[in-house]
């Protein structure tokens, strides 16, 4: 998956004057890296005009992220050194093996800016189940705002080992027996039938994943299932809440000290519930959501589901989330599956990586970026900018085709077994 850095570096690269290199040394004002024949040479190789103006982004060391501008005068090949004003000068300067960037056309900040207007731009499959979890598809949020830690360590975790369905998981790792993450209280009605599932992928030998429905009101277990067997897996039960139960959470638990799970979604369904709340990322569901399934078995297989039909969407008018979904027939005992185009996410560190291919959003990033330069160019140079933005504009376009064929995609729904 392409970091952040990648895709800017790409961007760069595609747009020309772009270089990139390690540091030799440096101080609160200058950079040297004499071990480049991009910046090191004699006092004609090379020249001494090359970077003027240039933007210089140290990418490790103790000025990683600070950028500074190479003055007018500013580049010495004779000795590899930039020079940056003085009025602008790093507080502790870059050292020896730093790493470094050069950008000469949009500062690199912009290309992040630009990168990030055309993931918003982007879509992708996505599946997510419906639930009464607040954050319970685990990618409502970055953070672990809405789960709440008793003798464990929670953290989001976005490493496809450890991911079953969509782009997040819960990593909950106990630091004393049954150690949990709880949700947020749900309110629920009292005796009534509830379904109540979660997922994991990777599960150590010798870990054993609990899921607990815990009555809020009463401050008592209702029910709970453990995994035993390891590896990818979940658990789901149905249970009926007791009299006088208002309010209801679920417990995700690690039931050895020291271990972890990765949990990824935590559904709660009630039996015949038809109107369920879509998640904040869901943005414009007419466009957006493509269908809505239970599986048949275990098995997460197109060929196994039933379809639901002629389900609506309303804005919701008490103000709670955004969007709720009304199933016609309302829910039973099994999870009920998603599937939507969302966009991707944006990005905000180096590190920051995305499932989008390289060269698609490298082609997106690019357009934007020839957007920019032709709003921001002098009447004579707004026609070459703007021969850049249409090729640009017509390689992006290629690409969403290729990454995002929806004929493709529907025609194989056609396959679905709807009976």
């Amino acid at each position: 998956m392409p970091t952040l850095a990648q895709i800017r570096q790409e961007v760069s690269k595609r747009m020309g004057r772009f270089a990139s290199g390690t540091a030799t040394g440096g101080s609160t004002t200058t950079l040297v890296a004499a071990n480049n024949a991009l910046f090191y040479g004699d006092s004609n190789t090379p020249s001494d005009d090359l970077y003027p103006d240039w933007w210089i982004l140290p990418t490790s060391g103790n000025e990683s992220g600070n950028i500074r501008r190479v003055k007018q005068d500013g580049f010495a090949p004779a000795t590899g050194t930039f020079t940056v004003p003085t009025a602008y000068a790093w507080g502790t300067g870059p050292a020896n093996t730093d790493t470094l960037e050069l950008h000469g056309i949009l500062h690199p900040t912009t290309i992040k800016e630009a990168v990030n207007r055309a993931l918003r731009k982007m879509h992708h499959l996505y599946t997510f189940p419906l639930t009464l979890v607040p954050d319970g598809t685990m990618d409502e949020v970055t953070n672990t705002a809405n789960w709440t830690a008793s003798n464990a360590s929670l953290a989001k975790t976005t490493t496809q080992a450890q991911v079953l369905h969509g782009t997040r998981a819960l990593s909950v790792t106990a630091s004393s027996a049954n150690g949990y993450a709880e949700s947020d209280a749900i309110p629920v009605e009292e005796n009534k039938e509830y379904f109540a599932a979660t997922f994991f992928k990777g599960v150590a030998a010798a870990t054993t994943p609990k899921l607990v429905a815990y009555d809020a009101t009463g401050s008592a277990e209702i029910d709970s299932e453990t995994w035993t067997t390891g590896g990818d897996g979940g658990i789901q039960f149905a249970f009926t809440t007791p009299s006088s139960c208002r309010s209801l959470k679920l417990r995700l638990q690690v039931v050895e000290n020291s271990k972890v799970v990765y949990f990824d979604n935590a559904i709660l369904l009630a039996s015949e519930r038809r109107l369920y709340p879509l998640p904040s990322f869901v943005l414009n569901p007419e466009a957006e959501l493509q269908e809505i399934y239970r599986l048949k078995n275990d098995r997460f297989t197109y060929h196994d589901v039933y379809l639901v039909h002629d389900w609506e969407v309303f804005n919701d008018i008490t103000g709670q989330t955004q969007y709720n979904v009304r199933l016609p027939d309302g829910t039973t005992t099994q999870p009920y599956w998603v599937q939507m185009w969302r966009r991707f996410d944006e990005l905000s560190a180096d590190s920051d990586s995305t499932t989008a291919d390289l060269d698609w959003v490298s082609a997106g990033g690019l357009m934007e970026c020839y957007k920019l330069l032709r709003a921001e160019a002098p009447s004579a140079d707004v026609g070459a900018w703007e021969d850049r933005l249409n090729e640009a504009r017509s390689d992006f376009r290629s690409k969403t085709r290729r990454f995002v064929p929806r004929k493709a995609i529907r025609v194989r729904s056609g396959l679905l077994d709807r009976t």
